[in-house]
């Protein structure tokens, strides 16, 4: 029981800090793209080494996130891509009919307790990860 009331207001938290004009009434958003693949195509893509697409998607999905959510400078904290897609593996293998995207989105609702704070001055992840800032 105490774990449904943490785990739904870990959402309520994420879907606050998201802007409510992009979603509709239903909580439904329009997603492009490999998003709206089912977990299944996913995990075979995975065991055939086949899955570069997923990961671009996913890490367009998740620069978005850090991009449009406030409070949130790195959704990964750590930099750790595989650690989320070893947890997509996980997520896919118990849920094979959700869409890529609805397990790219449970991915963030995971990461946001331990999401990274931090804006532009803090130490970026090891990796090749990366930072944006505006131009002046």
């Amino acid at each position: 029981m105490t774990r449904l009331v943490l785990s739904s207001l870990v959402v309520a938290a994420v879907f606050a800090a998201q802007p409510a004009f992009a979603i509709d009434s239903e909580g439904g958003y329009f997603v492009r793209g490999i998003g709206n693949e089912p977990c299944s195509v996913y995990e075979s893509a995975r065991r055939s080494h086949r899955d570069a697409e997923f990961e671009d998607w996913l890490a367009g999905y998740e620069s978005a996130f850090n991009r449009w959510t406030s409070d949130v400078w790195d959704i990964e904290t750590n930099g750790n891509f595989g650690n989320s897609l070893q947890w997509l593996d996980y997520y896919c293998s118990v849920h094979p009919v959700d869409s890529f995207g609805i397990a790219a989105q449970n991915l963030t609702i995971y990461l946001y307790p331990a999401r990274q704070h931090q804006g532009a001055s803090a130490a970026l992840p090891q990796g090749g990860a990366g930072a944006t800032r505006p131009p002046r």
